[in-house]
C-alpha cells in the first residue's frame, strides 16, 4: 500500500511550494480506531501554510493523495516536509521523491527533525535544508531568497498570539462524513499555546521530547473562539485540545472568560483536554471544563510509586500530583461527569521492579475502582530530544551520529543501563494486567 500525504500547494508569482506530512510509518490506533493520523497531526503545515498567506502567498485547500499524485507538485518547486518520529522513515521516503522529480529544495522541519538537524543534513542527501525550531518566519525567508545554503536553519521565535490565525478552510476538502471518534462527532486537533510552562520552569519531564519553544506564549481569548468558530462552520464537532495542560494555563477567573466568550459566539463543541492534576485546583474548575464543553481529561499519574514521581523533573525539583491529589482529582471527575484517561510510564531513572510493581497495582486498582475511562501505561521511551536521549547519549556518545529511529535498541540500553527493571517482564506483567481488566487502552501496545 501506498503511503497516504497531506498536500498543500501554494505560488506567489512563479515560485511555488508544497507543504506536505506524511502518515505514519505504521499503524497508530486513537482508543481502538485506525486513524489515518496525517488529517489530524498536522497543525504545523496549518501554522507555516497561514504565515505564508499573510505574506502574499495563494493556497489551494489541502487534499490527501497517494504518493505518485505529489510527483506531479515536485518539479521546481520548494518542499517543505512536516517531521515528527512516528513518521520519520515515510518523510525521508518523501524527501526522496521529490528530488527525483526535480524539486528545486527539499527542506524540513518540525519536531524530530528540530531534534536531530545536524544529523539529518550529515547523512541524508535528498534533505537541503532543516529548520529548527518555529518555521514561520525560516521557510518564508528561504522562499523570498534567490539562493540557498544547504544546511541547518534557525530564525527568530514569533510570540504565538503573534502569528497569523490558523486558516481551517484550507482544510474543509480533507474531512471525510466517517471520520468520527469522538462523542460520535468529527473531530479536529486545535492549540491554543506553544512551549511548556514546566518546560519552561527549568524542569522538564525526563521524557519530554517535543516542546522547543523558546519561551511560553498563548494564544488570545479572541483568536482561540475565531478558530473554533471556522472549525464548527466546517461540521468540526469534537476537538481535542493538544496543549499539555490546557487548565494550567487559565486561571479560574481567566477561563470564566474563555467560556463566556464560547457561549456569546454560540459555539457548541466536545472537548478532550490535556492537564496536569496539580493544575485543576478544586471542583469548580472542573465544573467549568465541564460547561465549556470538556469531556475527557488525559493526564499523566507516571507512576504508582510515591518516590519515583519525585524523579520526573530535575533532580530535587518536582511538582507532580502526589497520589493524594490524583485521588482528589478522580473524585471530582466523577462529581462533574468528565471522564478520566490516566497515562503511566515506567523506566524513570532508579525504576526498580518494587517500584513498577506499585505502578501496576495502582492502575490496576484504579481500573477495579471503575474511575478510569482509558489507560496508558508504556515503558520510557528516551527520545531524541528529551533529558533521556541527553543523558543516554552521555554514556553513548555515538548515537548523537545518528538521526535514524531505533527505539528497540534505545529503550533496551535505557533500561539496562538507568534501571534495575526486566523489560521483558514488564511488558508481559502490563500486557496480562491490560487483557484481564475491562478497560479502553490507549495508544500502542509496544512490543520488544
Amino acid at each position: 500500500m501506498m503511503m497516504k500525504i497531506l498536500i498543500l500547494t501554494g505560488r506567489k508569482a512563479e515560485k511555488k511550494v508544497v507543504l506536505a506530512s506524511v502518515e505514519t510509518d505504521s499503524d497508530v490506533y486513537f482508543l481502538g480506531v485506525r486513524r489515518l493520523r496525517v488529517m489530524t497531526e498536522c497543525l504545523g503545515i496549518i501554522h507555516l501554510a497561514s504565515y505564508l498567506e499573510s505574506q502574499g502567498w495563494d493556497f489551494d485547500p489541502a487534499f490527501v493523495a497517494d504518493e505518485d499524485v505529489i510527483v506531479d507538485y515536485c518539479q521546481g518547486a520548494v518542499v517543505g516536509i512536516s517531521t515528527q518520529i512516528n513518521n520519520y522513515g515515510n518523510s525521508l521516503h518523501l524527501a526522496k521523491i521529490a528530488k527525483a522529480n526535480d524539486a528545486k529544495l527539499v527542506v524540513m522541519g518540525g519536531p524530530h527533525a528540530t531534534n536531530v538537524a545536524e544529523q539529518i543534513i550529515r547523512n541524508q542527501p535528498d534533505v537541503d535544508i532543516v529548520v529548527r525550531g518555529q518555521g514561520e518566519v525560516a521557510l518564508h525567508k528561504i522562499l523570498e531568497a534567490d539562493s540557498f545554503a544547504h544546511g541547518v536553519v534557525e530564525e527568530e521565535h514569533l510570540s504565538f498570539h503573534l502569528l497569523p490565525p490558523r486558516n481551517r478552510s484550507l482544510w474543509s476538502q480533507i474531512w471525510k462524513d466517517e471520520d468520527v471518534s469522538l462523542s460520535g462527532r468529527k473531530w479536529s486537533i486545535i492549540s491554543f499555546t506553544e512551549g511548556c510552562p514546566q518546560a519552561q520552569s527549568g524542569n522538564p519531564c525526563v521524557f519530554c521530547s517535543i516542546r522547543h519553544a523558546k519561551k511560553f506564549s498563548c494564544r488570545t481569548v479572541e483568536q482561540m473562539v475565531e478558530e473554533m468558530k471556522q472549525l464548527q462552520a466546517l461540521g468540526i464537532g469534537a476537538l481535542e485540545v493538544g496543549d499539555d495542560d490546557f487548565p494550567g494555563v487559565f486561571s479560574k477567573k481567566q477561563l470564566r472568560k474563555l467560556l463566556e466568550a464560547i457561549q456569546t459566539a454560540g459555539i457548541d463543541l466536545k472537548f478532550f483536554i490535556h492537564a496536569r492534576a496539580v493544575s485543576i485546583v478544586d471542583l469548580e474548575h472542573l465544573e467549568m471544563l465541564k460547561e465549556m464543553g470538556v469531556e475527557i481529561i488525559q493526564t499523566g499519574f507516571e507512576s504508582g510509586d510515591a518516590e519515583i514521581k519525585t524523579l520526573i523533573g530535575i533532580s530535587g525539583k518536582t511538582d507532580k500530583a502526589t497520589l493524594e491529589q490524583e485521588d482528589r482529582l478522580i473524585e471530582w471527575c466523577q462529581q462533574a461527569g468528565i471522564k478520566l484517561q490516566a497515562t503511566f510510564v515506567v523506566g524513570i531513572p532508579s525504576e526498580t521492579m518494587s517500584s513498577m510493581q506499585r505502578t501496576l497495582d495502582r492502575a490496576k486498582e484504579l481500573v477495579e475502582k471503575n474511575v478510569l475511562w482509558a489507560l496508558m501505561i508504556d515503558p520510557l521511551i528516551p527520545l531524541p530530544g528529551s533529558r533521556a536521549f541527553k543523558i543516554l547519549c552521555e554514556k553513548h556518545p555515538e548515537l548523537t551520529n545518528e538521526d535514524r529511529i531505533d527505539t528497540e535498541r534505545w529503550i533496551k540500553t535505557w533500561f539496562s543501563d538507568f534501571t534495575t527493571v526486566d523489560l521483558q517482564q514488564f511488558l508481559r506483567l502490563r500486557t496480562e494486567m491490560l487483557f484481564q481488566l475491562d478497560v479502553t487502552v490507549a495508544g500502542m501496545l509496544l512490543k520488544i
